[in-house]
């Protein structure tokens, strides 16, 4: 295992005696079992998309991203390891998604770079009700890492990020599908 972090091992060693953090998750299990839906999307991702990349998020990874538009998913991976006949893999979690409609490197310096740091106790916390406290506590899971793409057209950012927000529903992300009103219709 990669991970080694001695101030974490402390703080789960103080709070062995109170509740377990959780995390709520829900699943669009409809969605994502939606084959037309999930193949349209990947063929747009890999149309509109370069490589994904992946790094280990730390406070100072905005360092060594592009400074081009693109999409990016803070991922956890805990700590279990599975053997597969031809490697071992560790499961993953996709907490985030989001979009930098300018710079990667510039959205992670400016918005994220400040939640890694290694405040562990955080994670014992009562569930946070806002984007920030939710960053600021999850983002304190180990080992997390910054999956990201550059994405070649800038207009299909926003459509790319809500549907991927919409099919993996990261529970970190706060967005709903957007509703439309009609104009009310008079009943008779």
């Amino acid at each position: 295992m990669d991970f080694d972090n001695e101030r974490l091992r402390q703080m789960i060693q103080h709070y062995s005696d109170f509740a377990a953090p959780t995390l709520p998750m829900s699943c669009s299990i409809d969605k994502l079992i939606n084959f037309d839906l999930c193949k349209t999307l990947s063929s747009t991702l890999i149309d509109q998309c370069t490589t994904w990349k992946t790094e280990k998020a730390t406070s100072c990874l905005h360092n060594l991203l592009p400074n081009a538009p693109g999409l990016y998913m803070f991922v956890w991976s805990p700590l279990v390891q599975l053997k597969f006949e031809d490697n071992i893999e560790r499961t993953k979690v996709i907490l985030y998604v989001g979009k930098a409609e300018k710079s990667l490197s510039s959205r992670y310096n400016q918005e994220y770079k400040k939640y890694f740091n290694d405040k562990f106790e955080l994670l014992w916390d009562d569930n946070p009700d806002n984007r920030r406290d939710k960053l600021n506590k999850y983002m304190q899971l180990r080992p997390m890492f910054y999956w990201y793409t550059v994405v070649k057209d800038v207009k299909a950012i926003e459509y790319l990020e809500s549907r991927l927000i919409d099919l993996l529903s990261p529970p970190l992300n706060s967005q709903c599908p957007k509703v439309r009103l009609k104009p009310p219709v008079p009943a008779f």
